[in-house]
């Protein structure tokens, strides 16, 4: 008899490890992409602020080049 309440103990304790093993997993491959998705927003923000100031700059060029340019009646 008790060798029958040992093994449902060694079942229970099996069954307990494999479910926080599981629930483990579940949070890796959760945390993992949502990490994953955070740094490709990061990136492309930083991509979209580069290109925007690169705008910016060509912008002011060409209007700097149109103040200085000289215009002469024929």
């Amino acid at each position: 008899m008790s060798e029958d309440r040992s093994a449902i103990y060694k079942i229970r304790w099996e069954i307990l490890i494999m479910a926080v093993a599981l629930v483990l997993s579940a949070l890796v491959v959760l945390a993992i992409p949502s990490d994953f998705s955070q740094r490709l927003v990061e990136q492309r923000t930083e991509e979209e602020s580069k290109n925007k100031t690169a705008e910016l700059e060509e912008q002011v060029d060409f209007n700097e080049s149109e103040s200085t340019r000289v215009v002469t009646k024929p």
